[in-house]
């Protein structure tokens, strides 16, 4: 029989030949499977009806490799509709069948495919889980494609779990993979998630340079729901470009951004649609409706968002449930219905708190660790019944023995050296996270008074002030969780993270306190880098304990100037004065004692300073009026700009 040319003569061909076959055997089952895999692209419920007939048939044939294939595509059917849950199970059932075959080859796919369903569906641990199986079994076997797909999935969870670091280093290992055996589906991956990534770190030129990019290898291949993706993945970027213009103040700018990514997301949504994807479906309806909420069209931004909100809940897509949630809460916000936006807030929290608890971070890093591990042992194991085998090759020659012995001499050497090594770098390890520790014990005055003042609200029956601080503690929260992780940030991260603490003394003070935070126009903040929390411990101190006793409203000025190759860094207050304040603390407690914030900063540096050769430097002053009274006090902070 000669097929036709194009993929529609094939599709017939192979309709033809299933509906004159007489017999159940395994070529009837590969015809039904064939049948599938061209109806994929084009028609998912078609698709699904011929997969579930060769399931069928296999089953009755007791041919568990049909079953096996039959599952695989069933898995990847349901998948790209966006029935998450329904992919899952199929996925289960295919490695139990490939188990039952002893098939490692498909064993290791099916491992990955269903770390992707625990993915898709917010179960990040699982998915790491699942991710390392595979991955062990690609080593093992030199699967090297399946091997740079697991990198690639490894580096998404990281990325979705923060840890930018960890994630830029496999998406790195990936694609040096697919670029050496030409994985165009990998190479097209990495580059989509990497613009994933850049986009994360704000670096918007380079996010879209490598969606382009994946694009333009998708299209080669005609992976369609990856087109779609990548139409959301720039839409987002455009987004991302509108919310800075718009921070900014320029209306313009933000619009034609907004423009832009509605564009996107409805050919995206289009595509999904026609994919049958009921997961890019609902992913794209939410970018809709926070598009219409930006630029507050609430009428068509609810519509939207409780579209995407019906759908991903009806497949259980926990990662947009969650968003969408918090796309609610803004909306009814801003629509001043106070409860809803309330009740939306607390469903978001739980929600969140679900998905990224700490334990789920646990089980994600014991996973990681545990693989490492095994996989180290498995090394040394295969080396040590080498080293077994060579010794017996051997044991009667005298010249190889003292060649032997030669080769543990230098074992030895290479090992005190090795040992050395790992020495120098757990000490360094130590050093951060006694850095860490230290910054840690930066702020717990500030979080006890919060915790006091939402009480407060909440007692006082002001529940929109109550929610209005716990939402910006909240932020405030997030920003130093963020920037603590560093050893440095960036001088725009830094002074964020000021204003949130700021507003939240201001409400919590009841606005008897003032500030200003001056940039001198010779310094870049987004490219200019410092310690995180450097300066929050004195403004506490001025606060807390400078502004004690005080009639006046209270006074915090601080300014970031250039000076030679160094960033000074200026924190004026108009309080009582370091040495009044010690002296009424004495007075109280009986004693004098450094304050916590000069004992604090002194290690951090020195920490700090162990590393570099331009040292960083701070002093402490008071500041006189003319006839020699406190005014305030003055901390000045030297950093090296190289």
């Amino acid at each position: 029989m000669v097929y036709g040319n194009t993929a529609e003569d094939k599709t017939d061909s192979l309709l033809h030949l299933l509906s004159t076959s007489e017999k159940d055997d395994t070529n009837r089952v590969k015809t039904a499977l064939a049948i599938s895999e061209e109806f994929c692209n084009t028609s998912p419920g078609k698709a699904h009806e011929y997969a579930e007939m060769a399931l069928s048939l296999s089953e009755n044939l007791h041919w568990e490799k049909g079953v096996a294939a039959s599952l695989f595509l069933l898995g990847n059917i349901c998948d790209d509709r966006g029935d998450l849950s329904s992919a899952l199970e199929y996925r289960l059932r295919d490695l139990e069948t490939r188990k039952k075959l002893n098939d490692r080859k498909g064993m290791c796919t099916t491992f990955g495919k269903i770390g992707n369903s625990y993915y898709n569906m917010g179960n990040y641990s699982n998915a790491m889980k699942y991710y390392l199986l595979s991955m062990k079994i690609a080593e093992e076997t030199g699967n090297k494609e399946q091997a740079a797909s697991n990198l690639c999935n490894i580096a998404n969870v990281f990325n979705n779990e923060g840890n930018i670091i960890a994630a830029s280093e496999y998406y790195d290992k990936s694609l040096k993979l697919a670029e050496e055996y030409g994985y165009e589906r990998i190479f097209a991956m990495n580059h989509g998630n990497l613009g994933n990534l850049m986009l994360k770190e704000r670096h918007y030129s380079e996010a879209l340079k490598h969606c382009f990019i994946a694009i333009e290898y998708y299209n080669k291949i005609r992976d369609q729901n990856n087109i779609a993706s990548l139409l959301g993945n720039i839409g987002g970027i455009y987004q991302m470009q509108s919310d800075s213009a718009n921070d900014a103040g320029n209306n313009n700018l933000r619009r034609e951004k907004n423009n832009k990514a509605l564009e996107c997301y409805y050919k995206a949504l289009k595509a999904a649609e026609e994919l049958g994807n009921n997961y890019l479906k609902a992913t794209f309806l939410g970018n809709l409706g926070a598009i219409y909420l930006t630029e507050k069209y609430f009428v068509k931004a609810e519509e939207f968002l409780q579209k995407s909100l019906d759908l991903a809940q009806s497949i259980n897509a926990i990662d947009e449930i969650q968003i969408d949630y918090q796309r609610f809460y803004e909306l009814y916000k801003q629509m001043h219905l106070h409860g809803k936006a309330l009740e939306y807030h607390e469903k978001f929290i739980a929600l969140k708190d679900s998905i990224f608890s700490e334990n789920n971070k646990k089980i994600i890093s014991e996973l990681q660790i545990k693989y490492e591990t095994e996989k180290k042992e498995s090394k040394n194991k295969v080396l040590a019944r080498q080293n077994e085998m060579q010794a017996l090759k051997i044991a009667n020659n005298l010249y190889v023995t003292a060649g032997l012995v030669i080769l543990l001499f230098f074992v030895v050497f290479i090992s005190v050296l090795f040992f050395r090594q790992n020495k120098m770098k757990s000490r360094q390890k130590v050093m951060q996270y006694e850095q860490k520790l230290l910054r840690t014990q930066m702020n717990p005055h500030f979080i006890f008074n919060s915790l006091a003042s939402i009480e407060s609200f909440i007692y006082e029956h002001q529940p929109k002030e109550a929610g209005m601080y716990l939402s910006r503690f909240a932020r405030l929260m997030r920003l130093i969780l963020e920037t603590s992780a560093r050893e440095y940030t960036t001088l725009d991260k830094e002074i964020e993270v000021l204003e949130h603490y700021f507003s939240l003394q201001k409400m919590r003070l009841n606005d008897n306190l003032e500030y200003s935070i001056e940039v001198a126009p010779s310094i870049i903040p987004e490219q200019t880098y410092l310690p995180p929390m450097l300066t929050q411990p004195f403004i506490e101190n001025a606060i807390e304990h400078g502004f004690r006793g005080m009639v006046q409203k209270g006074s915090v000025h601080i300014a970031f100037r250039k000076e030679g190759n160094n960033m000074e860094v200026q924190i004026t207050d108009n309080g009582i004065g370091m040495a009044n304040a010690q002296q009424q603390e004495g007075g109280e407690t009986g004693c004098h004692h450094k304050p916590l914030a000069i004992q604090i900063t002194k290690e951090r540096l020195r920490f700090l300073n162990k590393s570099k050769k331009q040292k960083l430097d701070f002093a402490v002053a008071d500041v006189k009026e003319e006839k020699g009274k406190s005014s305030g006090t003055k901390i000045t902070f030297t950093i090296p700009l190289s």
